[in-house]
């Protein structure tokens, strides 16, 4: 028997553009935030390099907000920061901006909150969303996917080419927890492979977008391309047959990504 299988990977560690501020904060609630978000990423099968996860693992146990910090940061793609009156801008971390075609890539985000805000981050941009437009409320509702509403195509734009969404599932959480700075996690596809310039964009709710476009910014992404890989699946006897399988690279990144795969496995 054989298939076809897309490899689309995960983004691998950055390397310093920039060094990002260190934020004083509690220690115990900054280290559980770490704490899960090193947990999503080795469920989502982008898990940080060992000699990293190790120093985090030290770090969460000392509760030590500064090295938690600092080794975070440098894979850190966009700072989000909300003012005291909860207006939302955003800006440029030094994480590097590369993607894989094909698969939902998790990118890093600081979050900085001087409004104490819990409100649900969430993240747009005019690159995604449906490439069609006019399909019915009703029937959207009775599917349970009334987001496809959300940014409708009406104008036949053919400039889509990604999706975003905010990695919102356990361990994380769907709500900012008002905490003075926590990390979360983006994910990010593109359908095409090459240079690519999107725009992304961030807000709590209706009002919060900062003047000025701030709460805006576009991003140069570098999209590895996806590599079709075929497989011929045979038993002991030649006969075809069929399996089951895990895909890694050197790094410990699984493929196809494991953020939009459903339980069960298919066997």
């Amino acid at each position: 028997m054989a298939c076809s299988l897309v490899l689309a990977g995960l983004v691998l560690p950055a390397a310093f553009a920039q060094k990002l501020e260190t934020v004083e904060v509690e220690g115990q609630p900054l280290a559980a935030n770490v704490k899960r978000l090193v947990e999503a990423f080795e469920y989502l099968g982008a898990p940080f390099p060992v000699d990293t996860a190790m120093a985090l693992k030290t770090a969460i146990t000392a509760r030590d907000v500064r090295k938690l910090q600092e080794l975070l940061d440098p894979q850190v793609l966009l700072v989000v920061s909300l003012n005291p009156e909860s207006r939302v801008k955003v800006a440029r971390g030094p994480g590097r901006a590369a993607l894989q075609q094909a698969g939902f890539t998790p990118v890093l985000l600081k979050v900085i909150n001087d409004s104490t805000v819990t409100e649900t981050l969430r993240i747009k941009s005019p690159q995604s969303g449906p490439v069609y437009a006019g399909v019915a409320a009703l029937s959207m509702s009775r599917q349970d996917q009334l987001q496809l509403k959300e940014n409708e195509n009406t104008h036949g734009d053919r400039d889509r080419f990604l999706a975003v969404e905010m990695f919102s599932s356990q361990p994380m959480t769907a709500r900012l927890s008002g905490l003075k700075v926590e990390y979360a996690i983006g994910l990010i596809y593109s359908n095409e492979a090459g240079q690519r310039e999107a725009t992304l964009s961030f807000d709590v709710g209706q009002g919060s977008q900062d003047l000025g476009f701030r709460s805006e910014i576009p991003v140069l992404f570098n999209v590895r391309p996806a590599i079709p890989v075929m497989l011929s699946i045979k038993d002991y006897d030649g006969r075809p047959s069929c399996g089951r399988f895990t895909f890694r690279d050197k790094t410990g990144h699984t493929y196809p990504p494991q953020a939009k795969r459903l339980a069960p496995e298919p066997v």
